[in-house]
């Protein structure tokens, strides 16, 4: 591995792990009930929740008293499965297809992110620096590239750090001494 290919620094965009285990949870729950409401005896309790949840334990009482065991049976194990199966598609989605969100290489930084798309070279960068939680590279001439660091999956440390490899001078005064060069 060549010197440049070592300097590079890529950070991609964070992995939404709410999604995953929603998805997996959400499925495994309605696969199992799924599962329990072809017996002809199975009923929902009555609902006592307001919002989504109580929408949702009508929906499952509406099963339960309105539809067949075989129907309410399918009914819920294929919603299980579409659940679990956004669940299985997000897991491969962190995997396998997250997409950069910040390059940090010897010829400059570049933001792929909606937020702040651009590249700037090192010449041009005046400074690096966080504030309300987005990484801000302000350009000399005016133009700024940014990332928000939660849509990514390193910290700022990292990213300062990353930087710092190449023109520790651009770091905030608090952030120069702290990470290594």
């Amino acid at each position: 591995m060549s010197a440049e290919a070592s300097d590079k620094f890529v950070a991609k965009e964070a992995v939404e792990v709410g999604v995953i285990l929603g998805g997996f949870a959400g499925g495994g729950v309605l696969l199992w009930t799924g599962v329990q409401a072809f017996d002809p005896a199975w009923v929902a309790e009555k609902p006592h929740s307001h919002g989504l949840l109580g929408i949702l334990w009508a929906g499952f009482d509406l099963l339960s008293e309105h539809i067949s065991p075989t129907a309410r049976g399918i009914v819920l194990i294929v919603t299980g499965m579409a659940l679990a199966g956004i669940g299985v598609l997000a897991l491969l989605d962190a995997i396998y297809w997250r997409a950069p969100r910040l390059v940090v290489d010897t010829d400059g930084i570049e933001s792929l992110s909606e937020r702040g798309k651009g590249r700037l070279a090192w010449k041009d960068i005046a400074s690096v620096r966080v504030i309300d939680g987005i990484l801000t590279v302000s350009g000399s001439a005016g133009n700024d590239v940014s990332v928000k660091i939660a849509d990514i999956d390193a910290t700022a440390d990292e990213v300062f750090a990353a930087v710092a490899r190449h023109r520790p001078q651009l770091l905030p005064a608090d952030k120069r001494g702290a990470v290594p060069a």
